[in-house]
C-alpha cells in the first residue's frame, strides 16, 4: 500500500506544470527609451530593482558589454538577496529585454524575465514577467506553498520604481529644454537701453 501512494504522489507531482509565470504592468508617461535604458543597463538597476533595498551592501560586479545582449550582472549579499547572476540574453531597442537569472544561494533556482515596451498616446506600458522552470522537488513543494509567492508584489514595486524614475526624467527634460530656450532667447533679445 505505502509504495502504491508514493508512486501516486510521484505521478501527482510529476504531472504539474513545469513552469511557471508571473506578470504585471504599468503605463509610463515617458517615451519608451527612458525606461528601457533604466532595465538595458545593469549599472542602473540600483536605483529601482526591488530587491536592491534588502541588502544596500550588496557585492555587484559586472562583465561582457556594458549593456545590452551579453551583459552581465553578478552579486552576492545576505541571506535574503542571496548570491547570483544575470545576463542579458536580448535585446530590441525599446521593444523588449530577455533576461537569464541564476540564483546560486541560498537555494538554487533559475528565471527568465521579460520586459515588454508598448509605446501609445499615454506613454509607454511596460510589462514585466517572470517565468521560471520548476524541478521536481520545486513541484513537491508547490504542493504544499506557492513557488511564486510574493513575487507579482515584487514585480510592482520595480514597475513603479521605474515609473517614478522615468517620470521624473522627462520632467528634467522639459526643465533643461526650457531653460535652454530661455537663456538662447535672451541672447538674441537686444539689450534694453538705459533710461534717461
Amino acid at each position: 500500500m505505502l509504495p502504491l501512494l508514493a508512486v501516486g504522489g510521484l505521478v501527482l507531482v510529476a504531472a504539474r506544470p513545469s513552469t511557471t509565470r508571473v506578470e504585471r504592468s504599468i503605463t509610463i508617461a515617458a517615451p519608451a527609451a527612458i525606461p528601457f535604458g533604466l532595465v538595458n543597463d545593469f549599472h542602473r538597476w540600483k536605483y529601482w530593482a526591488p530587491w536592491e533595498a534588502l541588502a544596500p551592501e550588496v557585492k555587484r560586479g559586472f562583465d561582457g558589454a556594458y549593456a545590452g545582449t551579453e551583459a552581465v550582472y553578478t552579486w552576492a549579499g545576505n541571506a535574503r538577496t542571496g548570491k547570483g547572476r544575470m545576463t542579458i540574453l536580448y535585446a530590441q531597442p525599446y521593444e523588449h529585454i530577455r533576461i537569464q537569472a541564476e540564483r546560486y544561494a541560498p537555494q538554487p533556482s533559475s528565471s527568465t524575465y521579460l520586459f515588454t515596451y508598448q509605446s501609445g498616446t499615454e506613454g509607454v506600458t511596460l510589462r514585466w514577467a517572470r517565468e521560471r522552470h520548476l524541478s521536481l522537488l520545486d513541484k513537491a513543494r508547490a504542493l504544499f506553498m506557492d513557488p511564486d509567492e510574493g513575487v507579482g508584489e515584487e514585480i510592482e514595486q520595480g514597475l513603479k520604481s521605474l515609473q517614478s524614475l522615468s517620470e521624473a526624467e522627462v520632467r528634467n527634460r522639459l526643465e533643461r529644454d526650457a531653460l535652454i530656450k530661455a537663456r538662447q532667447e535672451g541672447a538674441t533679445t537686444p539689450p534694453t537701453p538705459p533710461a534717461p
